[in-house]
């Protein structure tokens, strides 16, 4: 039985970059290999010997091919989105008051 080796036009919003593997080649070529994730967990990778602007640990926005009879391997890769890290903000917590300040009727209790 052929594996058939059918493309399909995809646009992946929210991946992630999960890795940038760089392989050093022959005469001083060198090849990508980036690892993206989704949101839900599903790998791709994309293997180019151009220079790309990706961030590891970024999340972007791609419109893409993709072959999944390889295993979601990507091609033609286009940044719609240039992301940057999703950071949770944690509120800091308001300071207490130094017993002084308070003794001294510089601050409130």
């Amino acid at each position: 039985m052929d594996v058939l080796n059918v493309t399909e036009e995809l646009t992946l919003n929210d991946v992630e970059v999960r890795h940038i593997i760089t392989v050093p080649g022959y005469r001083g070529n060198v090849t990508n290999i980036f690892i993206f994730i989704d949101k839900e967990a599903n790998t791709y990778y994309w293997v180019t010997a151009s220079h790309q602007p990706f961030v590891e640990g970024n999340i972007y926005d791609i419109e893409c091919k993709c072959n999944r009879g390889r295993g979601n391997r990507l091609s033609y890769v286009k940044i719609i989105r240039s992301g940057s890290t999703k950071t949770v903000q944690s509120e800091q917590p308001a300071a207490k008051p130094d017993a002084e300040d308070v003794l001294l009727g510089l601050k409130d209790y």
